[in-house]
């Protein structure tokens, strides 16, 4: 939109013409970018095509979450990491009838409305079960006062 002489002219855009990966400029172009803006245009065509919603963030080129609404009765989101190239996370929902969501600028976070509250899970890390396995917090129990577990 455009503001000059108080009129404004409107131009028809595309969706999700604003996406981070798909504006990136000629002296940063290389040729992983253009192989990551061919990955993006594909999953924005196949979810199109299913009507699933993209949610992305405003900064991040990396991850873009897919709200799948295919089975009206089990609605969930997946992250999609554009680096890997696959869908790296599974966000369940409890209540089916809230679509209000928000990813962070940087990509780091989901919020979305389950019923009377607003949960926030962190999207970043992959489901890997090594992998949070190893993250968990361990807790050792000392036998004695000199042995520090």
């Amino acid at each position: 939109m455009q503001l000059n002489d108080n009129v404004a002219t409107l131009k028809p855009c595309a969706k999700y013409f604003d996406m981070p990966i798909l504006n990136v400029t000629d002296d940063k172009m290389s040729p992983q970018i253009a192989v990551r803006q061919e990955n993006v245009r594909r999953l924005i065509e196949e979810q199109n095509e299913l009507g699933n919603e993209l949610i992305y963030p405003s900064q991040d080129m990396r991850l873009i979450a897919v709200y799948n609404t295919e089975d009206k009765q089990n609605k969930f989101y997946r992250i999609y990491d554009n680096l890997r190239n696959e869908y790296i996370r599974k966000v369940a929902k409890k209540t089916m009838f809230d679509e209000a969501v928000a990813i962070n600028c940087s990509g780091t976070m989901i919020a979305f409305v389950e019923d009377t509250e607003i949960s926030v899970r962190s999207i970043r890390f992959p489901n890997n079960a090594t992998l949070i396995d190893n993250l968990r917090p361990r807790i050792a129990v000392a036998e004695s006062k000199l042995n520090p577990a």
